[in-house]
């Protein structure tokens, strides 16, 4: 016999964890806001999506329709730190009364994601679907790098191929170890990483 307390309680949470789950969020750096429709009655592990409508810098936190703001952690009780949650990454946390715990994985792909070695040939913008680049026309070409603000802990690895000069091109006034580009010339290569402020040369 199927217990009906228990039938209704997965209903109400099936209910909760659907589209009124989700939401834009808002709010400054670190202090995530969301306002859900209807206006959620939070229980004991009850999930939250939101799209992430910037990166987050250190920890963070969580709103939710005006209520408590509390921590975001992973791993039970790990605070976040830098990049681990990026601008428009889609975050699941879960509610556990005195903290969010985040079910999504944390967004380190230039750091500790699968690394893969990518040849381009012409003018290209390095997003997060990159990490080991190898550059190959004898006419050269530029590789664009990301807006740091983004791109926290993001690491690229660009390596030139061909007599063709690479100019790697920071985003705006951005730079790389103080400097707006950097070529590479014909078997040069380069280890850069993001701080979130600026790119700066690894190797």
């Amino acid at each position: 016999m199927k217990n009906s307390a228990i039938g209704r309680d997965a209903d109400y949470l099936l209910g909760q964890n659907t589209a009124e789950s989700y939401a834009v969020a808002t709010g400054l750096v670190n202090a995530y806001a969301v306002t859900l429709t209807p206006v959620p009655v939070l229980i004991d592990g009850q999930i939250i999506e939101f799209k992430a409508n910037l990166a987050n810098t250190a920890t963070c936190t969580l709103n939710v329709n005006g209520g408590v703001a509390l921590p975001i952690y992973k791993q039970q009780n790990q605070p976040l730190i830098a990049g681990d949650i990026k601008a428009n990454q889609v975050v699941v946390v879960s509610y556990q009364t005195t903290y969010y715990e985040m079910l999504s994985t944390p967004s380190k792909t230039g750091m500790t994601g699968i690394e893969k070695l990518q040849v381009i040939t012409v003018t290209t913008t390095l997003d997060d679907t990159y990490t080991d680049v190898i550059c190959d026309n004898v006419a050269g070409f530029t590789v664009n790098l990301p807006p740091v603000s983004s791109n926290v802990d993001r690491i690229y690895t660009i390596k030139n191929i061909n007599t063709g000069t690479i100019t790697v091109d920071a985003d705006g006034s951005e730079t790389i170890d103080g400097d707006l580009t950097q070529d590479l010339f014909y078997n040069d290569s380069m280890k850069i990483g993001s701080d979130g402020t600026a790119w700066y040369i690894l190797n």
